[in-house]
């Protein structure tokens, strides 16, 4: 059976919906989101600090 053009819309309009639903969790969670992307951000910062420090101390001695 050979696509047709009603058939790629029916597929389009589908992704369509469910990007929205995806968009529409996103925007409800934004604050969570926002919140842990600053905390990760935080600790990923620290451990890079730690391994600078680590790595100084090395190379002073």
């Amino acid at each position: 059976m050979k696509p047709t053009l009603t058939n790629l819309n029916d597929v389009l309009l589908g992704l369509l919906g469910a990007g929205a639903q995806v968009i529409g969790v996103v925007a409800s969670w934004q604050e969570h989101l926002e919140w842990g992307m600053r905390v990760a951000s935080l600790l990923v910062g620290i451990a890079v600090g730690v391994v600078t420090i680590i790595s100084l101390r090395r190379r002073s001695k």
